[in-house]
């Protein structure tokens, strides 16, 4: 088994290249960013994390969120401009065609904000790469049902 959720993730998602996580406005907000990145708290509205074909992951926020998500794992990425989330996003979505999202969660209008900036990916369904890397749990989650049980 790989050792981070990013990489279960990627390993479970085949035939992608990346799968981006991403938060809208409240209410559309993905509760995998929160698992993939490992936030205890925070509200992480605009934020992404996308998770590259080698398994690392990137975690791209607003300074209001800066803080919080130095708590998380993760390559963090701050945004201050558009200009420079786009560069951010850009840059983990270079070379890579099939990206996945979660259809259950992303807005049609971010996956299209997605498509505008990162040129000539062609978006899938990763929800099912999803459910199965959720639904086993790794060390820290069942340190934690553990802690809840007592």
């Amino acid at each position: 088994m790989s050792n981070t959720r990013a990489q279960r993730l990627i390993a479970n998602a085949e035939g992608m290249d990346a799968v981006v996580i991403m938060n809208d406005g409240e209410p559309f907000l993905d509760s995998t960013f929160w698992y993939l990145s490992e936030q205890p708290g925070g509200c992480f509205e605009s934020s992404f994390a996308i998770v590259r074909g080698d398994g690392t992951l990137d975690v791209i926020v607003s300074p209001l969120e800066e803080e919080s998500a130095k708590d998380g794992v993760g390559n963090i990425c701050v945004y201050h401009n558009k200009e420079e989330r786009e560069n951010f996003i850009k840059d983990a979505l270079k070379g890579c065609k099939k990206v996945g999202f979660n259809t259950h969660s992303s807005t049609y209008a971010m996956v299209e904000y997605v498509k505008r900036v990162a040129e000539g990916i062609e978006p899938v369904d990763a929800g099912d790469a999803i459910d199965r890397t959720v639904s086993i749990k790794d060390a820290k989650e069942i340190e934690a049902t553990r802690q809840a049980c007592k």
